[in-house]
């Protein structure tokens, strides 16, 4: 019979912890957001981090507050007490459900692209400690959800991201600032859940918890490159290779803008995000819903290139990682 002691009174732990845990988050966070360290904003970003930290000093209980619900609903999910909502992004498990992305808006594009930014600095920066603690997870014989999907833990970088995202949102906070924001929280995590991982292993083993030895995950960082000639050439791609990768490789080089001296500088990224999103879209071994899908990112993808300037030439920015896993399911 399974044994659901362990799990259970590890997140009814959780649950208990839920304040203190987002309250010191939050602080974290914030003590990052005035000194975030070197490659963590741009020179753009960096200029929104007063108006950042003006937005929310006055309301930083109300985002632990928030945060710490958050949080114990997770719980109830691993639990299987409830479900988690599906409405804020369709399912991708099948093609035939790419019809639905038709529905999701520019607004939504940006919160995925917001919060692959926390699992990306977080799975990069704790991947080993992060693979026990699900490899215990998985270990445990268990009828709740949480030992089947080890991902439903509430402290899984995809949870948490998601709950400063809601957290955010429920705040209100404009997106220019939420976006800088999340990458600011996406390296405090960073440094705050590597050792929180390995205290909830070492719990979690205390508790009788024995690991599978090996949980298959995917990579902390996805080589998600710039999609740039057409889908087709994806044939001539070695086996095994990334596709999108091949693509970043014969990327057409950036126009350079027309009118002179006093054209916009960002002219030419505009240019080749337009050329970028042309030669996928004429590709006709893509489906149609798949084309549509992507097609609809191309604005919110516009407006993420004007305020970061380096995701035209970084393979690895979450743009990128989210526009692969679409093309991925072609």
């Amino acid at each position: 019979m399974p044994d659901t002691a362990p799990l259970e009174s590890h997140l009814e732990a959780l649950r208990r912890q839920a304040p203190q845990l987002a309250e010191g988050w939050v602080a974290a966070c914030l003590h990052k957001l005035r000194d975030p360290g070197k490659g963590v904003v741009n020179e753009d970003e960096s200029r929104r981090l007063v108006p950042l930290s003006l937005f929310l000093q006055p309301r930083r209980e109300a985002f632990s507050q928030t945060l710490s619900a958050q949080l114990q609903a997770a719980v109830d999910i691993a639990q299987g007490r409830a479900e988690r909502s599906t409405t804020s992004r369709p399912s991708l498990s099948t093609l035939d459900e790419f019809a639905a992305l038709t529905l999701v808006d520019e607004a939504q594009a940006e919160r995925d692209i917001d919060i692959s930014r926390i699992v990306q600095w977080v799975e990069l920066k704790a991947e080993w400690e992060l693979r026990e603690l699900r490899g215990l997870l998985a270990g445990t014989r268990s009828a709740i959800p949480l030992a089947r999907r080890p991902n439903l833990h509430p402290g899984d970088p995809a949870v948490i991201a998601r709950a400063f995202a809601d957290a955010a949102q429920a705040l209100q906070m404009p997106a220019p600032l939420r976006g800088v924001w999340m990458r600011i929280a996406g390296a405090a995590l960073a440094e705050l859940l590597k050792p929180q991982y390995t205290q909830w292993a070492e719990q979690l083993k205390e508790a009788g918890a024995r690991s599978l030895g090996y949980v298959a995950q995917r990579s902390p960082v996805s080589k998600a490159p710039l999609p740039s000639a057409t889908m087709a050439q994806v044939a001539s791609a070695p086996p095994g290779r990334d596709a999108l990768s091949h693509l970043f490789e014969r990327r057409p080089a950036p126009s350079k803008p027309s009118g002179g001296a006093n054209a916009r500088p960002e002219a030419s990224e505009k240019v080749l995000l337009a050329r970028l999103f042309q030669q996928i879209l004429i590709d006709t071994r893509l489906a149609e819903p798949v084309r549509l899908a992507i097609g609809r990112l191309e604005g919110a993808v516009g407006r993420m290139a004007a305020q970061d300037p380096s995701m035209l030439s970084n393979e690895s920015h979450p743009t990128w990682t989210l526009i692969n896993q679409l093309a991925a399911h072609a």
